[in-house]
């Protein structure tokens, strides 16, 4: 069982990718916590919830759906999290299930702890809302995975591929998907990625390619309704499960929401900005709320660069993720 107490360690390789930019490829492994883990299996991928508006008030069940799926597939050897046997009682397509659902977890986690990227957005996820979709004026290519770093401002291409076996081919035609993106916003992306995850002789290992842009592909967001998309689930979880303020945690003005979240033996805490929050719900109410002023805050984005700019993580038992998702 993953334990949010615990590091562990995967085996990583790269091709073409910036090494100088991105000091931590030069390594052949990575150490990840059970918290960033964790934090990736909350906040990445197509949630349910986006598929049937029936099960909102069942998010709670998809992340220990979920945080089963993980733990079903690994366990820990030597401080390496590596294939769990009881993936081999498991039919071809259970396998496959697993094998997505590690790609998608570990993109999450390698896109923020090496190429810092804050939010890691599925396509579907802002396509559901029907409000802006996507726009992809050129091209079919339908990458799955959008990153945005707020510092930069710049948006990233991710395709998250899980798999057995034929690595290089995954990889490959990952790859060949990703470079044909030539704009998001009018502007070349700052990473086109491509990453698959895998096991090395029986270790969890993750391998990225970034390749040069071939493409003619351009995309529009809006990034607003991208990251609302990103923080409604997680939003709808507090609301579904309950919650409090943490008294022990200060963002200077504002406070720290937390929900608690038992697993069998495992339980832990899952934080959010109550200034955040509390906006996330108001637009939920009223989706024009973009355009008013919010305690002089007029989006979403506005308000996340100034809790950035002031967040400050006092317990070091606390993970607190680029997007400021805390877990402790």
């Amino acid at each position: 069982m993953i334990s949010t107490s615990r590091t562990y360690k995967i085996l990583l390789s790269s091709e073409q990718c910036d090494k100088l930019k991105y000091p931590t490829l030069v390594k052949h492994e990575i150490e990840v916590t059970g918290k960033e883990i964790l934090h990736a299996i909350i906040t990445c991928g197509m949630p349910v919830q986006y598929l049937n508006k029936t099960i909102e008030s069942h998010r709670i069940n998809e992340i220990i759906f979920k945080f089963f799926v993980i733990n079903s597939a690994l366990e820990e050897d030597s401080g390496y999290l590596v294939k769990s046997d009881k993936v081999k009682y498991l039919e071809t397509s259970e396998r496959a299930i697993i094998q997505y659902y590690l790609g998608m977890f570990i993109t999450k986690l390698i896109s923020e702890k090496i190429f810092h990227v804050d939010y890691l957005i599925h396509q579907k996820t802002v396509d559901s809302m029907k409000l802006t979709k996507v726009k992809y004026e050129t091209g079919n290519s339908r990458p799955d995975l959008f990153g945005y770093n707020v510092y930069k401002g710049t948006w990233s291409i991710w395709e998250a591929k899980g798999r057995t076996r034929n690595i290089n081919d995954s990889l490959d035609k990952a790859y060949e998907q990703v470079k044909q993106v030539k704009t998001v916003n009018k502007k070349k992306p700052e990473l086109a990625a491509a990453n698959v995850v895998y096991f090395s002789d029986n270790k969890l290992a993750t391998k990225v390619k970034d390749p040069e842009s071939e493409g003619d592909i351009e995309i529009n967001i809006d990034l607003n309704e991208a990251l609302n998309t990103y923080y409604k689930p997680i939003s709808q979880l507090f609301i579904n499960n309950g919650y409090d303020k943490y008294k022990d945690y200060n963002y200077k003005t504002h406070g720290l929401l937390v929900t608690n979240i038992n697993i069998f033996e495992t339980s832990f805490h899952i934080g959010m900005p109550e200034l955040l929050f509390n906006h996330l719900v108001q637009n939920e109410n009223d989706p024009q709320v973009l355009k008013k002023d919010i305690l002089g805050l007029h989006t979403t984005i506005d308000i996340i660069k100034s809790l950035k700019e002031y967040h400050k993580q006092d317990n070091l038992e606390m993970y607190c993720g680029r997007d400021l998702i805390t877990l402790f």
